[in-house]
C-alpha cells in the first residue's frame, strides 16, 4: 500500500494521498489535487504554474486552467505577482480584471487587464483595497465621459492619486 501512496505522491499534481483497506476488503484510495493559481511565463525559459502554496507545478498537456499569467525575466520576480493573485483571489473585481501581470524595469508590478488598451501600474502588492478604490473611482469618472480607451497607462503607485497617461 505504501508503494501506491508513494507512486501517487510522485505525480506533480498530487497534493496528498491515502490508501487503506476496510474490514470488508474494500481498498480506498483518496487523492488530493494541487490547484494552480498563476502561470509563470519566464522569458527564455519554460512556463510553469504556482499552486496555492506558491510551489512550482509543471504545465499539464491536457488541461489549461483559466488563471492569470505573470511575464517575468527572472523567476524571483514572480513572487510579487503571486502575492497579488493570492490577496485578490476572492475579490470579484480583481478577478474580472486580472488577465496578465508583468514587472517593469523599476521593479513595479504591472497589471494588463482584460479591458484592452491600457496597463495599470500597481507598484507593489500592498494596500490592494485602497488601490482598488482609486481605480474604481477613476473608471467610473471615465466611463461617464466615455473616454476610457483614451488612456494607455494608469498609475496607482501613489497613495491618494491616480495618474493616467493618455495616448498621444
Amino acid at each position: 500500500l505504501q508503494w501506491v501512496v508513494d507512486h501517487l505522491l510522485d505525480m506533480d499534481a498530487c497534493e496528498g494521498a491515502e490508501v487503506y483497506p476496510t474490514m470488508d476488503g474494500v481498498l480506498h484510495i483518496d487523492v488530493w489535487q494541487r490547484h494552480p493559481v498563476m502561470r509563470v511565463h519566464l522569458a527564455g525559459g519554460t512556463d510553469h504554474y504556482l499552486d496555492g502554496m506558491g510551489r512550482r507545478m509543471d504545465l499539464d498537456a491536457h488541461h489549461t486552467p483559466h488563471i492569470p499569467v505573470m511575464h517575468v525575466k527572472r523567476e524571483t520576480q514572480a513572487t510579487m505577482g503571486y502575492r497579488f493573485v493570492k490577496a485578490t483571489s476572492s475579490d470579484p473585481f480583481w478577478n474580472a480584471l486580472t488577465d496578465q501581470l508583468s514587472m517593469n524595469d523599476k521593479g513595479e508590478l504591472v497589471l494588463h487587464p482584460r479591458l484592452a488598451g491600457h496597463e495599470i501600474v500597481l507598484g507593489d502588492d500592498t494596500d490592494i483595497e485602497h488601490k482598488k478604490r482609486n481605480l474604481l473611482a477613476f473608471y467610473r469618472a471615465q466611463v461617464e465621459r466615455g473616454n476610457l480607451r483614451n488612456y494607455k497607462r494608469i498609475d496607482l503607485t501613489y497613495r491618494d492619486q491616480v495618474i493616467a497617461q493618455r495616448y498621444p
